[in-house]
């Protein structure tokens, strides 16, 4: 079972920013670096929702801006729930931002082939990072088109003093031992599983391991 990674669809590195143009790249060698100009904002489309991690772009980009006084970065945080959505909305008004974030590959897999993102795989930085994480950023034919900036665990959490008052004594480590320990918990009374899935990312969270898991079979 993989876990799932959230990348952005687009090239800012810590020492490289390629532009995703507004319009169609077919060509990496086509891309223009903003380098080559004086004064650059770049746009960078995100979901974060938790205050943390707007502060790690908003700290981030400031520490690049630092570096290079010539490149500035407008940071638009969007629903998550509707973020996909809006990316396909902006692909149609061919207003897609400079960088952007996705979940997964297979689920951009329309904006990529629209010409929407650019083939990162021959970039410096490629090679610094993990291979098991590039897989997660691949197509079938092997190109790379994001760079992952954050993997997510996903875990369960059971409480002790509950399984003790069910008289279960061992964790369950099959699914029929987890179905045997979801009935004895509700013949104590007590509701096996909760989880927070007020937010559509968090659900999304939960069962995206297990669509992963398929793509690779």
């Amino acid at each position: 079972m993989k876990i799932p990674a959230r990348l952005f669809a687009s090239m800012l590195t810590l020492g490289l920013v390629i532009g995703c143009q507004s319009s169609p790249i077919n060509n990496q060698n086509e891309v223009k670096s903003h380098a080559d100009t004086k004064e650059v904002t770049i746009t960078w489309l995100h979901h974060f929702d938790e205050e943390g991690a707007r502060r790690w772009l908003e700290q981030g980009t400031a520490m690049y801006t630092k570096l290079h006084p010539e490149v500035n970065f407008h940071l638009v945080g969007v629903d998550g729930g509707n973020y996909m959505n809006l990316l396909r909305t902006r692909v149609v008004a061919d207003n897609m931002p400079d960088l952007y974030m996705i979940d997964t590959i297979s689920s951009s897999l329309d904006i990529i082939d629209k010409g929407y993102a650019a083939d990162v795989s021959d970039q410096p930085f490629i090679h610094k990072i993990q291979e098991k994480y590039l897989n997660g950023v691949k197509t079938s034919d092997g190109k790379i088109w994001a760079m992952p900036i954050d993997v997510n665990g996903v875990g369960v959490i059971y409480n002790k003093d509950v399984f003790a008052k069910a008289g279960i004594t061992k964790v369950p480590a099959t699914w029929a031992e987890f179905i045997q320990v979801c009935q004895q918990l509700r013949k104590v009374g007590v509701t096996p599983i909760a989880a927070g899935f007020k937010d559509q990312w968090t659900l999304f969270t939960d069962i995206a391991p297990d669509l992963l898991a398929n793509e690779t079979l």
